[in-house]
């Protein structure tokens, strides 16, 4: 009985390090840790139980975090549209965590969301309303939903060049500067993903200009 335990427990081990998923790897990792345990319980060797043990934790641990990162992540349909006006480029599972630390607002017109010549503090993205944006006090461009403000002080780090007030009512989403950067650094790949939007809204604009 001990011989087949320990005999199944390998084999297990085995068969998990051969598979490509690691969560089926972890799992079956975890049932091998079971059958060694058993055969070293019945052999009274209660170190070795121990380290199958804690082993055996671990790796449950990891099964249960990999169980939760692939869930199906749905978003709302304001959620939803916003990703396909400005972040066609993030899953679903990207733009919920990316919308985690933002905040939704609203504005009526006449206010400015961004003052001219100054180091601002934050990033937006235009969900629904219009927004003037002027040099100098003379309006230069309009822009509606899908469009990134504060994008180039944002990559580049420097001052604004225009103001933006709202000219009809707006709703929008916005992000502190040191979060967002604070977030890319930790997630590289989104990071990549958000400089080639943010860029790619940024020529969009000059050319239209």
């Amino acid at each position: 009985m001990v011989d087949s335990l320990i005999h199944l427990g390998n084999a297990l081990y085995f068969v998990a390090y051969a598979v490509k998923d690691i969560l089926w790897l972890r799992i079956i990792t975890v049932v091998g840790a079971v059958a060694l345990s058993f055969a070293f319980y019945m052999q009274g060797l209660t170190s070795a139980i121990g380290w199958e043990v804690v082993f055996g934790a671990v790796n449950i641990f990891w099964i249960v975090l990999i169980i939760r990162e692939r869930r199906p992540v749905r978003l709302s349909d304001e959620e939803d549209r916003l990703r396909e006006l400005a972040f066609k480029s993030l899953t679903a599972r990207e733009m919920k965590e990316l919308l985690s630390f933002g905040y939704w607002r609203e504005s009526a017109p006449g206010e400015v969301l961004i003052e001219e010549d100054v180091a601002p503090d934050r990033l937006l993205v235009l969900y629904s309303g219009k927004v003037d944006v002027s040099v100098r006090g003379e309006i230069v461009s309009q822009c509606g939903e899908g469009t990134l403000i504060g994008e180039v002080s944002f990559l580049t780090d420097s001052r604004t060049t225009a103001k933006v007030t709202v000219s009809e009512p707006t709703r929008y989403v916005w992000w502190r500067n040191h979060e967002l950067r604070s977030y890319m650094e930790d997630h590289a790949e989104l990071r990549t993903l958000l400089l080639a939007l943010m860029g790619a809204d940024t020529a969009s604009k000059l050319a239209s200009r």
